[in-house]
């Protein structure tokens, strides 16, 4: 089972080396599937949405729901978590990914979001990668039950970790 995740210092820096890693590895012809957060902000600095990048196509998809200007909440819309996410589940489940990347956060500890393609990915042999934030390390620990290996939080050392595990299955 080849099975890792990293945790940065910062959870905002989790998608960031997801998008990264991402690009690394299809940029040396691996099937990516998985995807990570894109937060955009206004020029003020104010969050106005996120989207979901989808690997390998870059597609976006829209993970947030407009609460309006003062609302200081979480602005995650689960239906749309989980409509993106279920399109990384059916790529697996075609074959059509080398690799699955992704976070595993709040929605992923409640069993929902990308827990079920974290599931399928190591049910098929694939290598997966899941970014952690402190706040959910826990969480993972007790879903991975000790089986995923840390990893340091640099995209170039994640890829070499993703080519070296996909070169060993084969």
């Amino acid at each position: 089972m080849q099975f890792g995740f990293f945790s940065p210092d910062n959870s905002s820096d989790v998608a960031t080396v997801l998008l990264t890693l991402g690009g690394k590895l299809g940029a040396q012809g691996m099937r990516v599937a998985g995807g990570a957060t894109d937060t955009i902000h206004d020029p003020a600095g104010r969050k106005l949405r996120m989207d979901l990048v989808l690997f390998p196509s870059g597609t976006r998809h829209c993970i947030s729901q407009d609460l309006g200007r003062l609302a200081s909440g979480c602005s995650l819309d689960p239906g749309a978590l989980e409509t993106a996410a279920g399109l990384t589940y059916a790529q697996l489940q075609q074959g059509c990914a080398d690799i699955l990347i992704c976070k595993y956060g709040k929605q992923e500890a409640a069993a929902r979001g990308f827990a079920a393609s974290i599931a399928l990915g190591l049910e098929l042999g694939l290598p997966v990668i899941c970014g952690v934030s402190l706040a959910q390390k826990s969480a993972f620990e007790r879903f991975s039950a000790g089986l995923a290996q840390k990893l340091p939080p640099h995209a170039v050392d994640l890829a070499s970790w993703a080519l070296g595990a996909r070169a060993a299955m084969s």
